[in-house]
């Protein structure tokens, strides 16, 4: 049964998003020394962007889809965790996979940027949830049933009006956030000078060496993993920030390279996880 978000007003009109997305399937064939930039799509309606650079030679796949500014990618894996947007500028030309469909909004009948803005409400992450199916581990977006979902669509000329008036709104929330940003990180900067005198050397605390107080001390495998586009997170010195792990822009890695590589010991909560640079 198809889907569909709430109809807002009288001139909207439910149309189905075959209407307004266009397939895009401009594959190219990897040369092994050239480099090439790669996508991800970040949950909950955090964005477009780039995952790294590689060369033809590291991709797994000989074959990639080219990606363009102002078309809408969505991931079969993450759709119904709201991992879905418009490619930015900087990612003219980037790469991706068959995982991540990628549309052209038809400019007759919806604005890209009240596609991106819809696209972060909560009803158009249930109505991917709706168009997606599968087990636990493997729940993907179904592209058929995706493209059956109904949404309410104003003309042109009112969708130019929601998405000034929403970005007014985002302007001043922006604003609001840099000001509590401010506050935030004067607060991290007298909560790290406290820290650093209260662990100081000289506090009189007794000296320990590291190893004493840990039950392993576990060294990963010096090389890369083979990346994947899905799978378990690899953590990398950028994905290690003051006290947090940012799993959410880690590479992946198949189940059977994390098994290789965790036969010394697998990471288990409240391990501490070193950075040998930075």
């Amino acid at each position: 049964m198809s889907g569909a978000i709430a109809t807002v007003g009288n001139d909207w009109q439910m149309t189905p998003l075959r209407e307004i997305l266009i397939k895009s399937d401009e594959w190219i064939d990897l040369k092994p020394e050239q480099k090439y930039q790669q996508v991800t799509v970040r949950m909950w309606g955090q964005g477009v962007v780039k995952r790294g650079d590689v060369t033809g030679v590291e991709v797994a796949s000989k074959r990639m889809l080219v990606v363009h500014p102002q078309q809408f990618i969505v991931s079969r894996i993450d759709a119904r965790h709201g991992a879905s947007g418009l490619i930015p500028d900087v990612l003219e030309g980037a790469i991706v996979t068959n995982d991540f469909p990628v549309f052209i909004p038809n400019p007759l009948k919806i604005l890209p940027k009240f596609l991106s803005w819809m696209s972060k409400t909560h009803a158009f992450v249930d109505l991917c949830i709706a168009a997606s199916e599968g087990t636990t581990n493997r729940v993907r977006l179904k592209e058929d049933r995706f493209l059956a979902m109904q949404i309410p669509l104003p003309s042109l000329e009112e969708q130019r009006r929601v998405v000034a008036r929403i970005e007014e709104l985002a302007a001043k929330v922006e604003e609001a956030q840099g000001l509590r940003s401010d506050a935030t990180r004067e607060a991290e900067v007298v909560a790290k000078s406290a820290m650093r005198q209260l662990f100081k050397s000289d506090v009189g605390y007794p000296e320990v060496t590291i190893e004493s107080v840990c039950t392993a001390i576990i060294d990963n495998l010096h090389s890369n993993p083979t990346y994947s586009d899905d799978g378990v997170p690899c953590v990398r010195s950028s994905d290690v920030g003051w006290g947090s792990l940012f799993l959410n822009t880690a590479r992946r890695t198949s189940e059977d390279e994390y098994q290789r590589r965790t036969v010394r010991g697998e990471p288990t909560k409240d391990d501490v996880v070193l950075v040998r640079e930075g």
